[in-house]
């Protein structure tokens, strides 16, 4: 018994550091998608911000898309 009272707590702090890693990926994707969309409006745009809102967007997007992936092998 004492065996899975150990093993409890390693699989808890596993878990936390993944989900923990999943959460940072998520914002540094959207993160780099609004900086592309930034630079695509200063060499592209004449003013607006289309690009960054495109950008905004896709990067949730995708973001998104790439946690779902995780979390069904995180759950399997």
């Amino acid at each position: 018994m004492d065996n899975n009272k150990q093993k409890k707590p390693g699989k808890q702090l596993k878990n936390a550091v993944v989900l923990t890693g999943i959460a940072f990926q998520m914002g540094i994707t959207i993160y780099l998608f609004v900086l592309l969309g930034k630079w695509l409006d200063s060499k592209y745009a004449d003013g607006g911000k289309l690009f960054l809102i495109v950008g905004t967007l896709l990067g949730v997007a995708i973001s998104l898309y790439v946690v779902l992936q995780q979390l069904k092998k995180f759950n399997d």
